[in-house]
């Protein structure tokens, strides 16, 4: 079977778009061909997205800009917020004010991330440390239904690590669990916020979530980044999937069995919310 993969350029075979008019979309394709008995075998796969040429633009070129200078704006505005969320901390948590932790960024490259902490130190009496339900107490909800917490990440931003909008970044032992549609989701900067934040947050399922991260690396455009700012703030407000439906935090990842080729169908499917 002769195969044909297709890189850099989307497919341009006038037979291929005769014969798979969806080859016309804004999608690559490969194709395998195969003659038998004379009759042609053509077996069509979706590839990268060929993004439409003003949001390859943005995302090659403008994108960066736009984190790096409404980062910075936001950056300098918030510095009073940031020194009262500092001094609240330590007068309610103690020290550290700060947690860190090493997260994957951009095709999977380990960054040390920051934000502020919002669990107290709590221990058993044999030292072991206790359930995140436990350690979350009434300032620490706060700080995340506020998400006040997420402030330092405008750091990571300004210097490159992170995006004001992208997949949100996730533990490093999750890495080797995606399947290949999800890890995908590291093509692009994690963000402060995203397209799954905006639509449930830590109420949905993994899946569903991480079929929302693909869609958002397919569809990125300054349109769609400014609508899930726009909504981010609306969803601040609306202090809506903070936490997720039996926890304070989200369930472990721990693999998924699904291959999620449906991934633009399902995510896509979120907009109908709105």
């Amino acid at each position: 079977m002769k195969s044909r993969r297709n890189t850099d350029q989307p497919t341009r075979n006038p037979d291929i778009f005769r014969l798979f008019p969806e080859a016309r979309s804004d999608y690559d394709y490969d194709y395998d061909y195969e003659s038998r008995s004379g009759v042609p075998i053509v077996e069509l796969r979706k590839a990268l997205t060929v993004l439409r040429e003003d949001s390859m633009i943005y995302q090659r070129f403008g994108k960066r800009l736009f984190d790096l200078v409404l980062g910075a704006v936001l950056l300098v505005a918030l510095i009073p917020l940031f020194v009262c969320v500092v001094c609240a901390v330590f007068a309610v948590l103690g020290r550290p004010i700060f947690f860190f932790q090493e997260r994957p960024g951009i095709r999977g490259e380990l960054f040390r991330f920051v934000k502020f902490r919002s669990m107290a130190e709590k221990r058993d009496k044999d030292g072991a440390v206790l359930s995140d339900e436990q350690r979350l107490g009434k300032f620490g909800r706060f700080l995340r239904t506020s998400s006040l917490d997420e402030i330092p990440e405008l750091f990571h931003v300004v210097s490159g690590k992170m995006s004001l909008v992208g997949p949100r970044p996730l533990l490093p032992s999750y890495v080797d669990r995606y399947t290949e549609e999800q890890a995908r989701r590291m093509e692009v900067r994690p963000g402060i916020t995203g397209w799954a934040q905006i639509n449930g947050r830590n109420e949905v399922e993994w899946e569903e979530r991480f079929a929302m991260d693909v869609w958002y690396v397919d569809h990125v455009s300054l349109r769609l980044d400014l609508k899930i700012l726009i909504l981010t703030i609306v969803r601040v407000f609306q202090r809506r999937g903070i936490n997720a439906s039996k926890h304070v935090t989200m369930e472990e990842f721990m693999g998924s069995d699904l291959d999620c080729p449906n991934s633009d169908r399902k995510a896509s499917n979120s907009i109908t919310k709105q």
